[in-house]
């Protein structure tokens, strides 16, 4: 949309664009004053859901007025076109800083968090909750001051509930567990998103960093965090105590309240230097110096000790991988959290390590063909990269009706996916998910190289959805294109025992690798037009014909059929 005034707004430059909307710098020409527009796209202004958050956020700011929050001047509609005026902050995000390596004393990042807390415990007092605490949503000025923006999913005290099926409020990483869970929520949640920011200002990564939003919404659910020192050795003890109190899982066991989160951080000690770690596209790599030589030293200490443990993990995976009796779950858990060691010692270019443990992995009777496949693809590029010489191997390759064994490949293929994503921009931030890599999508085709031939899947997410897709890669170049759409279709899933239909069992229900909470079929959901990726899994039962890619282009129903394990 190029805009060059709006009533009395003349507008200057445009700060920024998302799948929703645009901010605005412009100048009130009746008072001479420099102002932010948030414009919302017009394209979405008829969805009544997405044009009723754009409208909350005005609400809800403009009920607040603190020195560290972004204050609301107006709220408009002219021509068709809604904005909210607000204060112009000149500054940068603490995500800005993160990704340019900046450099904080302890005693800022304690400001930093003070002042964060104090507009979130003022916003609590009046009843606003606002559900999407994140770097990229708090804003720094020259000076050091803290503005808190983006209010559009808050929850305020006495407004309807805003619903829509198969999204969620909040950005993952930053997530509370009972706000994934979709539970009542309270000022705890925002104290739990704090809790992960501070983590990831002072370990250079949040705490449950994976593959698949299942895995991290499982990790938030589940798994108990690495302590920031693990990460970082020269994290401050009281620091890390009050990192690991704001995300504990239950929110009784939480600080209550945003004072009581500050006090705790004015009583750590000063003088130390946290040196912030830069991030590649998938996770955080650090590259930064540690400012105490001694800690160095130490981390240099530890390496045979860690190299020693690595190799006792390895023997352990072996041996609960490949031992019999009722120990499948153990397996299967076991299998998966080895899976992202591998992928992780094997984007540290720990090849050597890589290969011994996907080795392992790919002849797994815990693993599903998938999860054997992607095994197998990264031993064998872990193997080329060590220059060491590969035998040719078994390939599994999967399919929406079978499973096809027995094919010999070469894994030096040259094989190429070119990814294209067609009306990007009006879903922005949109990511394109491949191999276990997951990488930005700006508009220029995305071609992801020199993969051994199979079978592949492309995902692409946006805040809004996701779509997935197969490619089958045989030494050559094939194109994979998504189109977005704000077109949705009704899916039902449904499940029938074998042999028996008159038996009704409820299985999960999974929809482009992302576990459904209360999905137990039958279930139905909305889901943007295009293709997906569906299965549903059942303790006691196996699942024929999963998983099925279904195109939907209109209301759909897909049947699943269970047998008894």
């Amino acid at each position: 949309m190029d805009l060059k005034q709006l009533g009395k707004y003349e507008i200057v430059d445009k700060l920024g664009e998302g799948g929703f909307g645009a901010v605005y710098l412009a100048n009130n020409t009746r008072l001479k004053k420099r102002v932010a527009l948030k414009v919302l796209h017009p394209q979405v202004a008829s969805d009544e859901v997405l044009a009723a958050y754009f409208e909350r956020e005005a609400l809800a700011l403009a009920r607040l007025e603190h020195t560290h929050i972004v204050r609301v001047f107006d709220y408009d509609q002219i021509d068709g076109v809604s904005f909210i005026v607000m204060e112009y902050i000149d500054g940068t995000t603490l995500d800005r800083l993160l990704r340019d390596q900046r450099v904080f004393a302890l005693d800022e990042i304690v400001s930093i968090f003070r002042q964060l807390l104090s507009a979130l415990g003022y916003a609590h007092e009046n009843g606003v909750i606002h559900r999407d605490i994140k770097p990229s949503n708090i804003m720094l000025t020259g000076s050091g001051e803290v503005k808190i923006a983006d209010f559009g999913i808050a929850k305020v005290a006495g407004a309807a509930k805003l619903t829509r099926t198969g999204t969620g409020a909040g950005s993952l990483l930053y997530m509370s567990p009972e706000q994934i869970k979709g539970t009542n929520i309270d000022n705890r949640s925002d104290i739990y998103s704090v809790g992960v920011t501070l983590y990831q200002v002072v370990a250079g990564r949040t705490p449950f960093e994976a593959d698949s939003d299942y895995e991290i919404m499982t990790g938030h659910l589940e798994r108990a965090p690495l302590a920031p020192s693990q990460l970082k050795g020269s994290i401050s003890r009281d620091l890390e105590e009050v990192i690991l109190k704001a995300i504990e899982k239950k929110p009784e066991k939480r600080f209550q309240n945003a004072q009581e989160m500050s006090e705790a951080l004015s009583r750590i000690k000063s003088g130390s230097e946290i040196t912030v770690v830069a991030r590649d596209n998938q996770f955080a790599k650090t590259i930064a110096v540690s400012t105490h030589p001694k800690v160095a030293s130490a981390k240099t200490r530890m390496l045979i000790p860690a190299l020693a443990v690595f190799a006792v993990i390895v023997m352990a995976v072996i041996w609960l991988l490949t031992r019999g009796g009722d120990e499948s779950k153990t397996s299967a858990q076991t299998f998966a959290d080895s899976l992202a060691t591998g992928r992780t010692l094997f984007s540290q270019k720990s090849y050597t390590e890589a290969a011994a443990l996907f080795s392992v992995l790919k002849n797994s009777a815990s693993a599903s063909q998938v999860d054997k496949s992607e095994a197998l693809r990264y031993e064998a590029a872990s193997r080329d990269s060590l220059a060491a010489p590969i035998l040719p191997v078994e390939v599994h390759r999967v399919d929406s009706t079978a499973v096809v064994s027995d094919e010999k490949v070469s894994p030096a293929a040259t094989g190429s996916v070119a990814v294209t994503v067609d009306n990007y921009d009006r879903f922005e931030p949109v990511t394109v998910i491949f191999d276990g890599k997951r990488e930005g999508y700006q508009g220029s085709q995305l071609v992801f190289e020199k993969l051994a031939a199979g079978m592949y899947e492309v995902t692409v997410a946006t805040d809004l959805g996701r779509l997935t897709n197969q490619v089958q890669i045989q030494n050559d170049r094939k194109e994979c294109s998504f189109t977005l759409s704000d077109l949705t279709s009704k899916l039902t899933v449904t499940s029938l025992v074998a042999d028996n239909p008159g038996d009704i069992v409820s299985a999960q229900v999974y929809i482009d690798s992302e576990k459904i909470e209360d999905g137990e079929t039958p279930f139905s959901a909305k889901l943007m037009n295009g293709t997906h990726k569906i299965w549903v899994e059942h303790k006691n039962y196996r699942t024929e014909g999963k998983p099925r890619f279904v195109t939907l282009s209109r209301d759909t129903l897909i049947e699943f059929v269970l047998r008894k394990k």
